[in-house]
């Protein structure tokens, strides 16, 4: 319990400042110790008690300029977060933790140099004090930080890094998922539906106590409450869903056990986590974040078309390996017994999902469109025959959406080689002249 609030206090954009106020108010006293034991301290570093009090005065204003610019500087990037990118992207920065530090040495910085004010001023009978000398150090290092936290937003209101950024976020958490699958012998590859008559069986439905996105399953912990009962569970709603309270999200099948419904249910809740926005760390809020940056890109008021084909292009790396992971997860128990089945997205709901949105606003500019097929195509390239035969089924959607006898001649011609280059890469045959499509 205790190691559950630590990790959702930690999440909070406060935490982190926090504990920097609470190391400097540490080293505070620490120097102000010091300053009763002045032959432990270097002749230079020690001053009068008038310039020291002139110079916290100095440094706790330059201090509160340093972090009201910080601040200022922050909400203007916020700004073109929510403008140019898109409003779901602002979690992104705050939950960086460079900002949270550099906010919180500014914080800690200023709260030693006010201690140590106060502190010296209950001291008039001392001659030299230390502290003072200690917060211009600290300044000094304020000024780099405000110089390094200047590059480091120079760098994080371009789009392209933005962008990256995210990629590599989600490709670092696809391949630990991935690896977290192949590595764990307790998790099947079988398909959900192999499991049907056992999910529609007499079960228990167990709904959450409270609205909000679904951030966290503890599937370990889910997975020995199962054995340990005897039991199997299904999750109906995917991490990342949005549920509202009363609604079932888990049925609890084979229960056999003595507790009641009530007391299972409260158990089972400890290892789910409801939050009032979607957990950063879920591979399709990223993605799906890049599905926003590409639609307002597509907007007239920003027209910036090459960003969305970049966006595209990395939806399509992204959703690439994310085929290989994309389905439902099994767990079974030593005695290949189903114990937890969470239920995931299909192939062709994942391609809808990030595709539609785009297809929807940019179908008709030749040069989205061109961008949606290479995606497929690169998609394609590694994956099963039945990925690539959904791959192709949406081909043929996005292509039954234009009317092509509307499309000029050069425009037309240059669409069907692109579909025909698709056909070959999937496996199907592809009649330019029909525009009808076989299976090989």
């Amino acid at each position: 319990m205790k190691n559950g609030i630590i990790k959702k206090m930690s999440k909070k954009f406060y935490f982190i400042p926090s504990l920097y106020v609470g190391i400097f108010i540490v080293i505070a006293m620490i120097f102000i110790a010091l300053d009763y034991q002045g032959s432990f301290i270097p002749a230079g570093l020690l001053m009068g008690i008038e310039l020291g009090t002139t110079i916290l005065i100095m440094v706790i204003g330059t201090m509160a300029t340093l972090l009201t610019a910080s601040f200022s500087i922050i909400m203007i990037v916020l700004t073109l977060y929510e403008n140019q990118l898109s409003p779901r992207t602002l979690q992104d920065f705050l939950e960086k933790k460079i900002t949270q530090r550099i906010i919180g040495y500014y914080v800690g910085a200023l709260v030693f140099s006010i201690i140590s004010l106060f502190e010296i001023k209950t001291r008039m009978n001392m001659s030299l004090v230390v502290t003072p000398s200690v917060s211009i150090f600290f300044l000094v290092v304020g000024l780099i930080v405000f110089i390094f936290f200047m590059h480091y937003i120079s760098k994080s209101i371009q789009s392209t890094v933005f962008i990256l950024n995210i990629v590599d976020e989600a490709d670092r958490l696809l391949s630990k998922k991935q690896k977290l699958i192949e590595d764990d012998p307790s998790i099947s590859s079988e398909s959900i539906d192999k499991f049907t008559e056992i999910i529609d069986g007499k079960s228990i439905d167990i709904s959450m106590e409270k609205s909000g996105f679904i951030k966290f399953y503890n599937e370990e912990g889910l997975f020995h409450l199962a054995c340990s009962h005897g039991l199997i569970l299904f999750f109906e709603r995917k991490v990342g869903e949005h549920i509202v309270e009363d609604v079932p999200v888990i049925k609890v099948l084979n229960y056999l056990g003595d507790k009641t419904g009530v007391e299972l249910a409260s158990e089972i809740r400890r290892y789910v986590e409801i939050g009032d926005v979607p957990n950063i760390e879920n591979i399709y809020d990223k993605t799906h974040k890049l599905v926003d940056i590409t639609v307002r890109a597509l907007s007239p008021g920003i027209n910036d078309p090459s960003t969305a084909v970049f966006c595209i292009d990395r939806v399509g790396y992204l959703l690439q390996k994310a085929a290989k992971i994309s389905e439902s997860k099994i767990y079974k128990d030593e005695e290949g017994q189903v114990r937890l089945i969470l239920k995931g997205l299909t192939f062709k709901n994942l391609l809808f999902e990030h595709f539609y949105q785009i297809k929807h606003y940019g179908l008709d500019d030749l040069k989205i469109h061109n961008a949606l097929i290479s995606a497929l195509n690169y998609i394609s390239k590694e994956s099963n025959y039945q990925i690539k035969k959904q791959i192709w089924a949406f081909g043929m959607y996005l292509l039954n959406e234009i009317n092509l006898e509307e499309v000029a001649d050069i425009e037309k011609t240059y669409l069907l080689e692109r579909y025909y280059q698709l056909s070959k890469v999937t496996g199907q045959k592809f009649e330019m002249n029909e525009y009808k499509c076989k299976e090989v």
